[in-house]
């Protein structure tokens, strides 16, 4: 052998002993031809096939008035869908987001899905001009079919499903009511003196009603009833000012509800920021699962349960409005979507989500949770 030979040997040794030493602290080799080496992304929420999310949006539409644009507040319904069985969604919001509904002014909001998925009820004072009272109204997902269902001088709001379909519960100037999902046979289901109901959500069981009630203090509490009117229940809130927009868990064992701890002073006025706070349904084991944050001018708002009550969709309020999801077990979040670059602080709201029965519960879970601090515990 010549010493040629000899040094290009020694040098084509060398270059395979170094290929191994980097393979084996985890730099990737080359892939064989015809192999496909799978991206390395960052884990991000999976999240079950054909989930759909109703929320309202609200947004400035410039109006002709006299020869001069002004700017006019407007409210959208829209559909966020995500249908690719098995994909994840990132964080930029691969979702698509759909206006159904628009209307005139800031009083449509409330929408919810019926049981099937395959319509929505809300209020709203309508497209007819002139008119300024809230009213039910039902349309199928896509906005098509539109109905009004209640006819009032007084103001109805807040709508929710019956579990299977057939029924409405509303609030109409505080006092509850029933229909038939048509609009038939309306009645009046509760009414106080002195005390404003608002916000009903049918049990998932079908037996009770929840809702918030606002006395002479005008502070809004928990109220739990029978399907029927019957056997009116508080609910204790500890470490909290006031909730809104109370839901239910799936296995009717929990609740969510988001509520403000005070009111701070701004050079325009009073300010509340919002956190979200999740007890057990009997008013125990009470916890801020996202404390109103101040120091990040952030509030977190409208939250609604996923099927697999491991999971919240809401809105976190802040320069903009995005829709999050939030683990009420170990305070996992991540970012779901941002449905527009116009929507700001206070546009979204009125979060319902559904995804189809038969859904496995691990299908909406994070894939890699990312821990927080777990929040304090409320003590009585």
């Amino acid at each position: 052998m010549t010493a040629r030979s000899l040094v290009l040997l020694v040098l084509g040794l060398l270059s395979v002993a170094m290929l191994d030493l980097r393979v084996g602290h985890g730099e990737a080799a080359a892939a064989p031809v015809g192999v496909r080496r799978p991206a390395l992304t960052q884990p991000r929420p999976s999240l079950a096939p054909l989930l759909k999310i109703v929320f309202t949006r609200q947004r400035k539409e410039p109006q002709e008035v006299n020869g001069v644009s002004i700017p006019w507040t407007v409210t959208d319904i829209c559909v966020a869908r995500h249908s690719a069985a098995g994909a994840t969604i990132p964080a930029t919001g691969a979702t698509t987001i759909q206006t159904i509904y628009t209307e005139p002014g800031n009083s449509c909001g409330g929408p919810r899905w019926s049981p099937d998925g395959q319509r929505i009820v809300f209020h709203g004072t309508g497209l007819e001009p002139g008119n300024f009272d809230t009213h039910i109204s039902i349309m199928r997902e896509d906005g098509g079919d539109l109905q009004q269902l209640t006819v009032s001088e007084l103001d109805d709001s807040g709508p929710a499903w019956s579990p299977d379909g057939e029924r409405i519960v509303w609030s109409r100037e505080g006092d509850l009511w029933t229909m038939n999902a048509d609009g038939s046979d309306a009645a009046l289901l509760l009414a106080e003196e002195g005390t404003r109901y608002a916000s009903p959500d049918w049990s998932p069981d079908g037996t009770r009603i929840l809702c918030t009630a606002m006395d002479a203090s005008n502070t809004p509490l928990i109220r739990v009833l029978q399907a029927d009117g019957s056997g009116v229940t508080p609910v204790p809130v500890y470490g909290t000012s006031g909730v809104m927009q109370p839901r239910w868990s799936p296995d009717g064992e929990r609740i969510v509800v988001y509520s403000y701890v005070g009111r701070y002073w701004f050079l325009y006025g009073y300010f509340k920021y919002y956190g979200m706070y999740v007890l057990d349904a009997d008013g125990s084991d009470g916890r801020w699962l996202v404390r109103p944050q101040v120091a990040t001018d952030c509030s977190w708002t409208s939250p609604d349960w996923a099927p697999d009550g491991r999971t919240i969709i809401c809105v976190r309020d802040s320069d903009v409005a995005q829709l999050k999801w939030i683990n009420p077990d170990d305070y996992s979040d991540a970012l779901l979507l941002t449905p527009d670059a116009i929507a700001s602080r206070g546009d979204v709201s009125g979060v319902d989500v559904y995804v189809p029965e038969g859904t496995t519960a691990g299908s909406i879970v994070p894939v890699v949770p990312a821990p927080r601090t777990m929040g304090p515990r409320i003590q009585r």
